[in-house]
């Protein structure tokens, strides 16, 4: 009897320990990471794309492209206040509303980001946080949350990451979030990855020079377009692709200027959205 107990009591203590411990873990499992695919610098809704290019020298309001008249249009202003920022990213739509990051600051020095929407019209605007990335999935948002910090010595406000958040389209009943984002646009000096979009690779060739759309099923592939002096970045935005890279240089720049397009990925309908000087 007495060699029975111990074995009893043994067995009430790991009894008691493993209750203990799924007690003390509950938060592993009730921690869903919400897996999204992050907004860039375009994005596609209908006829319009909505795209907005910003540093590298330059800063643009957010621009609409009729991809049936190859007409643009500027829906919002860059300028904050009336003074210049350091324009938009991130750039989503859902529904009746343009969402992006603006970062209001201007220069190189620090940021200054905030989540807005904007009407499709550019006529109202609404500041939902201060953060940045966001990304749509249902009717939440997912972002990046910041906090905003006043610099004494150097005489400026800036904002510093707190963590990944969710809130409503609104802006309302903000929470703290697990977040794993996907990425839709490639740079080509940070990175030489293929993106693959349903039955498509992109990727860059003929040393950097070149985008080239293949089919993942017949091999066979097509220039979407050719820069003299490289391919910066791109993103896909459905039938469509959205690029930056330098063309030829001359006496006045060198590396030549910063130009972008929208062009079709069959590589037709090139259309120049925007060009600038190389800076930053």
């Amino acid at each position: 009897m007495k060699v029975l107990s111990q074995k009893v009591r043994a067995m009430i203590g790991m009894l008691v320990l493993a209750m203990v411990v799924s007690v003390a873990i509950p938060a592993v499992a009730q921690g869903k990471t919400k897996v999204g695919t992050s907004a860039d610098m375009a994005c596609k809704s209908g006829r319009y794309i909505y795209y907005a290019y910003e540093m590298s020298g330059v800063r643009m309001g957010i621009m609409r492209l009729d991809t049936k008249t190859n007409k643009k249009k500027q829906i919002v202003s860059y300028k904050y206040n009336g003074q210049e920022s350091n324009g938009f990213y991130n750039i989503s739509v859902k529904g009746n509303y343009i969402y992006a990051t603006w970062d209001v600051f201007y220069g190189t020095a620090a940021s200054e980001r905030y989540i807005y929407r904007f009407t499709k019209d550019g006529k109202k605007r609404e500041r939902l946080a201060c953060g940045y990335n966001p990304m749509i999935i249902g009717n939440r948002i997912y972002y990046t949350k910041c906090k905003l910090t006043y610099d004494v010595y150097e005489g400026f406000s800036y904002t510093e990451d707190i963590g990944d958040y969710s809130m409503n389209l609104d802006g309302s009943q903000s929470r703290k979030e697990s977040v794993k984002r996907k990425y839709t646009s490639n740079n080509s000096f940070s990175q030489r990855k293929t993106t693959t979009v349903g039955n498509y690779q992109y990727y860059i060739g003929n040393k950097g020079k070149t985008l080239y759309r293949m089919n993942r099923k017949t091999k066979k592939k097509n220039v979407v377009i050719t820069y003299y002096n490289g391919v910066d970045s791109y993103q896909v935005c459905g039938n469509y692709v959205i690029t930056q890279g330098l063309s030829k240089g001359n006496a006045q720049s060198y590396y030549g200027k910063y130009v972008g397009y929208c062009v079709k990925s069959n590589g037709k309908n090139k259309v120049k959205l925007a060009s600038w000087e190389p800076a930053e």
